[in-house]
């Protein structure tokens, strides 16, 4: 996949993210909660790596 393409499907992904935030709480999140939701999902990610390894 070209760069172009994986900006264009990012885009429309956090669109998609967008209509979701105004739809369920009549506003988009800001970078702010953003970054903790990504943040979130990056540890939840990590626990599930470890428990796969054994380690958490």
């Amino acid at each position: 996949m070209e760069l172009q393409e994986l900006v264009e499907r990012s885009w429309a992904i956090r669109q998609a993210y967008h209509d979701l935030e105004v739809k369920h709480h009549d506003s988009k999140w800001t970078v702010e909660e953003d970054l903790l939701a990504l943040s979130n999902d990056i540890g939840n990610f990590q626990r599930l790596v470890m428990t796969k390894q054994g380690r958490y």
